[in-house]
């Protein structure tokens, strides 16, 4: 039930404001999506808005290897400006 009513909130564009913080080099993960698209000769073909548009996604640097190790820690630097500016977009 808890997964039908987030899918539910975010294809019919209702809830609450959303922001992503990710891994730096992945801010635009959610828009690149998958390389498959359902009519694939079709040029006029649009693919729906990113559920959480790009000014509302942040990174941070830090890097993990492939086992699971920290090979950058994290770096919490620009945490305050980016609460900042969620809080000026109404993300709570």
């Amino acid at each position: 039930h808890g997964t039908t009513a987030i899918i539910n909130a975010l294809t019919e564009d209702q809830g609450a404001v959303t922001a992503l913080i990710t891994t730096k080099g992945f801010r635009d993960i959610l828009a690149l999506g998958r390389g498959n698209r359902p009519d694939f000769f079709n040029l006029n073909y649009r693919r729906e808005e990113a559920p959480i548009p790009r000014r509302l996604r942040f990174e941070l640097k830090e890097r993990m290897n492939a086992k699971g190790e920290e090979v950058e820690p994290v770096d919490l630097s620009p945490l305050p400006g980016i609460v900042s500016s969620l809080k000026k977009s109404g993300v709570t």
